[in-house]
């Protein structure tokens, strides 16, 4: 039987990443806060907060423009690090999840020592399950279905809630800021895997992200940053022949996937920009329309 092992209230705390309004990550804060979390140990970093009002209880950390996900993210976790946390709850102004889940999380942690992430099941609109963690395969990445275990082993987890090992994390230097939003979930689970950590889903627990609707334009932005940082990821991980082996898959399917000619743009733009080492924001051409912005 496993033995018991208690998170002290200082031990754990909470990074919410927000986006220009931050009254959507203050009601999660306050929810954490409600639930037993130290007021102290949340901080909410708000990308794009412009000239926002950034009023509330909560200690937050505004910057000017988009980071984007993985440089958000890592400024938190820079003052998760300050503040000698040994657990860090990351987690998207999107998401509804308990403080008791998130001790809960953090206690499987502090049970196992080679673990460095668990994750709990995310569940969509209407509760409806999406997501327990993903695998891979030479074509690209995917989600798994709900896990026949309680705690499974994924070769990736969702980045909208992790509950982490501050030592794992400043082991693997943080997340790529390069990628500047999407697959940077995926790269830090594998450098993390590399690194001889653990990543974990607990089917025990359950998290909702209701996110919002996208901008018609979003589409074309998703599929170039998709394209582009999961080939940078499977360079990585693979070497270039494991890069080379998807891009001739992603480029093939230009031809014998029915898509929009601007999707199919976004695929080519993609796989240049990586050949060409360009990361950062999407460019301007790919983003319009979209809500994605620098």
């Amino acid at each position: 039987m496993t033995p018991a092992a208690s998170v002290e209230a200082g031990d754990l705390g909470a990074i919410i990443l927000g986006y220009r309004d931050v009254a959507p990550a203050a009601l999660l804060a306050d929810q954490l806060v409600a639930g037993g979390l130290d007021r102290s140990n949340v901080i909410i970093v708000l990308n794009a907060a412009g000239s926002a009002s950034t009023s509330t209880d909560h200690r937050v950390v505004p910057f000017g423009e988009n980071l984007g996900y993985a440089a958000g993210m890592n400024a938190g976790l820079k003052l998760a690090n300050e503040a000698r946390w040994d657990y860090v709850a990351l987690l998207t102004h999107d998401v509804a999840i308990s403080s008791a889940t998130l001790v809960e999380l953090a206690e499987i942690l502090a049970r196992d020592e080679g673990l460095g992430v668990v994750a709990p099941l995310l569940l969509g609109r209407d509760e409806q399950f999406f997501s327990g963690g993903g695998g891979s395969h030479r074509g690209g990445v995917f989600h798994l279905d709900v896990p026949d275990r309680a705690l499974s082993s994924p070769e990736w987890l969702d980045g909208a809630v992790w509950v982490a090992r501050t030592t794992a994390l400043r082991d693997i230097g943080g997340f790529d800021e390069r990628y500047f939003l999407y697959v940077e979930d995926v790269d830090a689970s594998f450098r993390l895997r590399r690194r001889g950590w653990r990543v974990a889903v607990s089917s025990r627990h359950r998290a909702l992200q209701e996110a919002g609707a996208a901008l018609p334009g979003r589409q074309r932005a998703v599929e170039y940053l998709s394209t582009r940082n999961l080939l940078e990821t499977y360079r990585k991980d693979g070497g270039q022949r494991s890069a080379l082996a998807l891009a001739v898959r992603r480029l093939k399917s230009i031809a014998t996937d029915r898509r929009p000619a601007a999707i199919n743009a976004a695929t080519l733009r993609g796989v240049r920009d990586y050949a060409l080492r360009r990361f950062g924001p999407p460019p301007a051409v790919v983003r319009s329309g979209s809500d994605i912005v620098p």
